[in-house]
């Protein structure tokens, strides 16, 4: 049974707020937000509720005005600030190791991630998402993550490295240009993953200043440390497979008919949601987020069709949805698109 919050890493806390200039009044009001103590966070072993993380998340995106300040973060802090999963992982022989090792304790950042790493020649791929993502933290995680991996291989692996393409779940391609600047490749918006592309000949080269010793007792470590995270549960994750299944049926399933499905009580179920940090109407929102930008670029679709198709009664609630989650109306993403 489902009884912890889902959690993250102190070490991330900090990270973000030294990875963006603040100054000590706005620092002491994002952790008030947050209701995070200074010591508290300090405590580089302990974690905090992702619950929190949102509220400071929320309040950093207002106080900088910048809706993809996560690349800002990557690009600022060494990945060695976020904790024992990195460290771990960098003391590896090759990058293979390190991919390997970071994709295995990610969860020790956040609980909700779930990286994995391709190796099929030509291209391989490091694939990061949530199980679930309800608070819409993913796309700035992944931000971070994406920009640090990419400093981190160039410090450590070869000042030559290079990605050859960078694929997003989201779909806010106003900052195309930002991205592709940051990331040297090509960038896909609206992909059905997050992924890192880049040439497989790459995961054979050494690592610069690895100790590979060190790297063994800390994987030894870190897979202990593993074990003490709550394993996320699978309801959100099959709550949110439902919804979407259902939405390109053109239905939108309500709590009764997914409780039925599962075979569990409506209650039950919206306490094991509550228990996993979510709710039954941000799985909704999530999967109508999800399922948009595809069914908008479809030649045969219209904004109303896509509307009425995501459970909308209006066309004009669907506009302001798509525009709070992606920075701009339907019809703008269209024409960028083309």
């Amino acid at each position: 049974m489902m009884t912890e919050i889902v959690t993250v890493s102190n070490t991330l806390v900090t990270a973000i707020l030294d990875g963006v200039d603040l100054d000590a009044e706005q620092r002491a009001e994002l952790l008030a937000v947050a209701a995070l103590s200074p010591d508290a966070v300090a405590d580089v072993n302990g974690r905090t509720s992702i619950l929190a993380l949102h509220r400071l998340w929320s309040r950093l995106l207002q106080i900088s005005g910048d809706p993809h300040v996560g690349l800002q973060v990557g690009a600022a802090v060494p990945g060695e600030r976020f904790g024992l999963a990195v460290h771990a992982a960098q003391n590896s022989e090759d990058f293979r190791s390190v991919l390997r090792r970071f994709a295995k304790y990610a969860p020790l950042i956040n609980g909700l991630i779930r990286c994995t790493l391709d190796e099929a020649e030509p291209l391989a791929r490091l694939t990061m998402k949530f199980h679930w993502d309800a608070l819409s933290l993913e796309r700035h995680a992944v931000d971070i993550t994406f920009v640090g991996v990419l400093a981190w291989s160039r410090a450590h692996v070869s000042r030559d490295f290079c990605l050859r393409e960078v694929r997003l779940r989201h779909a806010m391609t106003s900052a195309r240009d930002r991205y592709q600047d940051i990331f040297g490749a090509p960038t896909v918006f609206a992909a059905a993953d997050n992924e890192l592309r880049f040439d497989a000949s790459w995961l054979d080269a050494p690592v610069f200043g690895a100790n590979a010793e060190l790297g063994a007792m800390l994987d030894r470590f870190a897979s202990e440390e593993i074990t003490k995270i709550p394993a996320v549960a699978s309801l959100p994750a099959r709550i949110s497979q439902i919804l979407e299944r259902e939405l390109r049926r053109g239905h939108r399933a309500e709590l009764d008919e997914v409780a039925e499905e599962l075979r569990v009580s409506p209650r039950h179920l919206q306490r094991q949601l509550k228990a996993a940090s979510t709710s039954f109407s941000a799985l909704q929102d999530e999967a109508r987020k999800a399922l948009a930008p595809a069914m908008l670029a479809d030649p045969s679709a219209n904004v109303e069709q896509v509307a009425f198709r995501l459970g909308f009664a209006e066309p004009t609630a669907f506009i302001r949805a798509f525009k709070k989650w992606f920075g701009r109306t339907p019809g703008a993403f269209l024409r960028e698109k083309r």
